[in-house]
């Protein structure tokens, strides 16, 4: 736990559920393919922007960074995963 206390401590917490629901969104739309993951990285890009512009007092292109990292992260272990599999 202090790990994970130490990690939310440095970037704080929006910045890690953004980095963890884009992770959470685009794997949950990999089982689809190629096209799946490309319309979860649209899903989690488009998602982050509007609660960035509409349900949050600043706007933080950390924030949605940190989802399209989520994402990259989704999408390596994906390759892991196929390329193991093959």
């Amino acid at each position: 736990m202090k790990i994970i206390d130490n990690i939310v401590n440095k970037f704080g917490y929006d910045k890690v559920m953004h980095f963890l629901l884009g992770g959470w969104i685009t794997s949950i739309c990999s089982p689809f393919g190629w096209v799946g993951i490309i319309i979860g990285i649209l899903i989690v890009l488009i998602l982050s922007i509007v609660k960035e512009k509409f349900f949050d007092t600043v706007f933080d292109w950390k924030d949605i960074f940190a989802a399209m990292i989520g994402c990259v992260i989704s999408v390596l272990i994906y390759l892991i995963i196929v390329l193991i599999l093959l």
